[in-house]
This record gives structure tokens, sequence and C-alpha cells, in this order.
């Protein structure tokens, strides 16, 4: 089994174990995450996949030796016979190994591009099979030279505090007319010293922000970067807690947050 569809499968178990609110999930993604991490040869094979899946070269050139350079790091972990280390088959068995144990079938389609980089990482090269080893490259090289059409602007999300008060005093200077109910009520508890308000309009935009996450989660189709990174922000709004010193820049971030997923 290749090791892109297992990473993938791992990520989407997480992705919806926080839809459902299952714990399973979020605990064996952790497990899968600690074995990456101990695991010489998963750990160089995850930083590989994860440069090839978000590299985009300009040429064909670049594509050609930036594949070379990052297969040429998983080479000693081709055939590890008398070796230490473990070979990235043997790996790849663990971690399926351990979806079995939590009763996890691994039913999903290998990608084109998984099949052909579990091909350059685990094939021998021999002249049975060096034609299919030079498709599978040539596959891999396409793919770099591919445009990826990923909506960061989602989850990356960089708020400018600023920006955003110097938009309020515009609105201001117009009379106060065209802002919001929900910009109103941003800068009333800004500029309030009462703390159950602010306490309360931070929970409000809070459960929003969760709510529009959950919502996103499913307008991204198998793009599992996007998901994960939403995920994370998630975790981020779920375990923001008021705090009365940083309370502006942290209601400015979540109202922000809420702007671009709705």
């Amino acid at each position: 089994m290749d090791f892109g569809t297992l990473k993938n499968k791992f990520t989407q178990i997480l992705i919806e174990s926080h839809v459902s609110g299952n714990e399973k999930g979020k605990k064996l993604y952790k497990e899968f995450l600690k074995i990456i991490k101990e695991n010489e040869t998963l750990r160089s094979n995850f930083i590989v996949y994860k440069n090839i899946e978000n590299k985009v070269s300009k040429s064909e050139i670049e594509a050609n030796e930036y594949l070379k350079e990052n297969l040429s790091l998983l080479e000693k972990y081709r055939n590890t016979r008398g070796k230490k280390v473990k070979s990235i088959q043997e790996s790849n068995n663990q971690l399926l190994s351990l979806l079995k144990k939590h009763g996890y079938k691994l039913t999903e389609k290998t990608s084109e591009l998984h099949e052909s980089l579990h091909k350059l990482t685990t094939f021998e090269k021999d002249v049975t099979n060096i034609n299919e080893l030079h498709e599978s490259f040539e596959k891999v090289k396409n793919w770099l030279t591919t445009p990826k059409n990923i909506e960061n602007k989602v989850v990356e999300n960089p708020v400018d505090a600023n920006k955003f008060l110097n938009i309020v005093v515009e609105k201001y200077n117009e009379k106060y007319s065209t802002i919001s109910e929900e910009e109103k009520k941003v800068i009333k508890a800004i500029l309030s010293e009462n703390e159950d308000e602010k306490k309360s309009l931070l929970e409000n935009l809070r459960t929003n922000v969760i709510n529009l996450i959950n919502e996103s989660l499913n307008s991204f189709g198998s793009n599992l970067e996007i998901k994960v990174k939403l995920l994370e922000t998630k975790d981020v709004i779920r375990d923001m807690k008021y705090n009365k010193n940083s309370f502006k820049e942290d209601i400015l971030k979540i109202y922000d947050l809420k702007n671009n997923l709705s």
C-alpha cells in the first residue's frame, strides 16, 4: 500500500471525527503523528510527499531537478536489507496495521500522483520496469508544473486590525450610516468597560465561526490540505478564552475570520 493513500486516510478520519464529534478519530490521528515522528523512514516520506504535493514549478527543468532531489532523499529506504532503518514498504505496513487495529478499512482509490510516487520510491530499477518508472516520473513532473487551484485565503486569514479600524473611521465620517449592526457591536464592545458584554460578544462570534467552519468543510471536496487547515483554525477558535488584555486583538481576528468564511 502506498504512503500517500494511507496519509490521506488518517487525515480523512481526523476530519470526520471533528465533524461528528467522535474523539476516536482524533486519538488515532495523534497516534499516527507519533509514529511518523518516531519512524525515520515515515518521517522522511511524509516530508517528501508534502514537498511534491504542494510544489508548483516554473518550468519542466526546475520540476525535473526538484523531483530528483526529493527522490534522492528516500533512496536509502528503498531496499534496507542489512541496514537498521525500515524500508518504505515495511513502514507503510505499520500504518496499515494501525488502521486495522482500530477497525478501519482502506477502500479509497489511490490517486495517480500517489501511485506514481509509490513506484518511484519502492520499485527496484531493472530492465523489466524501467518504462513504468519513466512514465511515473513524467506523471509526477507534470503534476509539479500544473498550477494548483487552492483557495488559501479562507484559512490563512491574515488579520489587519488597523485596516479594520480605518474602515470603521471612514464609515463614521460618513455619519455612521453604513456601519453594520455587527460592526457597531464590535466597536461598542471594544470601547465598553462591561466585561460581561465583551465575553458575550466573543462567545457569540466564536460559536458562529465554528459553525461556519463546519459548513466550509463540505465545500472543499477532496482537498484534504485545506480541510486540515480549517480544522486547525477551528481548534484555535474553540480554545479561545476571554482575556481582558488581548480582547481588542482577539475580537477583531475572529470577526475578520467570520467575514472571510461568510
